[in-house]
């Protein structure tokens, strides 16, 4: 009976440890994965790392024109593409917001004149998440929260950090119906792709539901409602110390 025992415990150990084996494997491909490829989320429009940012030949292949930088390290500016570099952190006291306006100005003209454009941060996860949100924002009828499953429907480790996530909340309910506005002043002839990108993400946002499980979907809820929490009580002056 105890060497039974054993047989089962030993077993059991086995299969644990294949398990865990496995998850580390797997994790260790998916972050190969995510900074080694650039993500599509509208077109002429990638969200990728700072790898994919120093890949010249990766860059001409996807034909980038224009780059955006939103990190705190050192960045090379690429003479041969329109080049934005943005010192920001991933910290709670950095303000995204303030980015905003500059980030959708340089997105929409590339993209209006036939560019193609890359946003990237250092993994392509919180910072460049976070303004891509922002611009999707600006340019369709989508909230933060759409916005942001419509770039996890491409990139699935989008992840903006807490901090980030309350600010384009609170630009959501007070700043953002002005960038619109200004945005549809500034770029009278962008019905067509706001057409397009409307549509494209009706799709995304399809296929994100189709794709996230009852366990992802209830902890993004839950984390919307602390964060609507939070900043219904709290002094919205505080997001940006």
């Amino acid at each position: 009976m105890h060497c039974a025992y054993k047989k089962i415990q030993i077993r059991f150990g086995i299969i644990t440890t294949v398990i865990f084996i496995k998850k580390i494997i797997y994790a260790s491909f998916m972050e190969i994965h995510f900074i080694t490829f650039m993500s599509l989320i509208l077109p002429g429009f990638y969200i990728g790392s700072f790898l994919n940012s120093v890949n010249s030949k990766l860059l001409d292949e996807i034909k980038i024109t224009h780059i955006v930088s939103c990190h705190d390290r050192p960045v090379e500016r690429q003479s041969h593409r329109q080049h934005l570099i943005l010192k920001v952190s991933d910290s709670s006291n950095e303000n995204i917001i303030k980015h905003v306006s500059t980030v959708n100005d340089f997105i929409h003209r590339a993209r209006l004149d036939g560019g193609v454009v890359l946003i990237h941060c250092m993994m392509g996860v919180s910072r460049s998440v976070s303004l891509s949100m922002a611009y999707i924002m600006s340019v369709t009828d989508l909230g933060w929260r759409d916005a942001l499953n419509v770039i996890r429907s491409a990139r699935r480790q989008a992840n903006p950090n807490f901090h980030f996530r309350r600010q384009l909340h609170f630009f959501e309910n007070t700043d953002l119906a002005a960038e619109r506005q200004r945005m549809a002043s500034l770029f009278t002839n962008a019905g067509n792709l706001r057409k397009c990108d409307m549509k494209k993400c009706q799709q995304a946002l399809e296929s994100y539901n189709r794709w996230v499980e009852f366990g992802d979907r209830l902890k993004d809820e839950q984390e919307s409602l602390v964060i609507d929490r939070l900043n219904s009580s709290g002094n919205p002056e505080q997001f940006f110390l």
